[in-house]
């Protein structure tokens, strides 16, 4: 009898670590031969990704759509999990816990939530407690991370499972002679909400670097984001325009070809802790 799956998604896609992670996950249930179904809760149209389709839950409209990503999204996962027809159910994100304040609803099937990295770090996490004590399996991408969850959450049940690399795609060039070896390169979104990445630490020791080496080294940032705009401005503003490349948002293949030629890969990234006593960092993410 085939068995099936159900993930549990904010967004059905491929912008970022966290959703690839979610992506390759369930392909990988697909190609052991289960059913998989994805419950997308913000997005209003059905997305293909990798042969997988999408089951939009919001709905059109600013005033239906604000109800739904505050409240509805939980009315509308529980109405439809009274069909029933999975056997396990996955979680692509700590936030999606909140299905209720006291725990996952009862009668559902075995229920595995993943934990990317500040979700659950500190104050933050304690929120989840009853939820991420009441699921049948956690998962951290880090050590770290799990000793983070059971901090606050000790009847968890945690196991570490770091994020997967497709290594028949992402191979070592086929020649070093490819290596650019005056370069540093950085991948990740720029977000002005997250600067703990590190690209502000990396223009920094660019000039130091360089005067050490006694030879210009360049600087390649990959990604996008709405902290590009001020990045950008902080080089030039630093007369670092010959040494800093900006190439947006790559495709899978433009990808794999930056990691084959960059010399360095650098992601400086730090932990910060904000002003209401929340923690942010770099869980262990996918670009390392």
């Amino acid at each position: 009898m085939k068995r099936n799956v159900l993930f549990i998604v904010w967004n059905w896609n491929s912008s970022g670590g966290l959703q690839i992670v979610t992506t390759q996950v369930a392909g990988a249930f697909k190609a052991l031969g289960w059913g998989v179904t994805v419950w997308s809760v913000f997005d209003e149209e059905p997305v293909n990704l990798g042969g997988i389709s999408s089951e939009p839950l919001a709905v059109h409209g600013a005033i239906a759509g604000l109800v739904h990503r505050r409240w509805g999204w939980r009315a509308k996962v529980h109405e439809r999990m009274k069909s029933g027809g999975f056997d396990l159910i996955v979680i692509g994100h700590v936030n999606l816990l909140r299905l209720n304040n006291e725990g996952t609803p009862p009668g559902w099937p075995p229920i595995i939530v993943w934990a990317h990295g500040n979700d659950v770090w500190g104050p933050m996490g304690g929120r989840f407690k009853e939820q991420l004590e009441s699921v049948d399996r956690v998962i951290a991408v880090s050590h770290f991370t799990r000793e983070q969850v059971l901090a606050h959450s000790p009847g968890a049940k945690v196991d570490v499972i770091s994020n997967p690399v497709d290594t028949d795609f992402f191979t070592p060039a086929a020649s070093m002679k490819s290596v650019r070896r005056n370069e540093v390169m950085i991948c990740g979104r720029m977000s002005a909400m997250e600067r703990y990445k590190g690209h502000d630490v990396l223009l920094d020791a660019l000039p130091i670097a360089s005067q050490l080496l006694g030879r210009p080294v360049q600087l390649r940032i990959v990604g996008g984001g709405d902290d590009r705009a001020r990045l950008e401005f902080e080089v030039h503003d630093r007369g670092l325009d010959t040494q800093v490349t900006f190439t947006g948002r790559l495709s899978l293949e433009e990808l794999r070809d930056e990691y084959r030629r960059c010399g360095v890969f650098a992601l400086p990234a730090r932990v910060i802790q904000r002003p209401i006593g929340h923690w942010g960092g770099e869980g262990f993410g996918l670009v390392l």
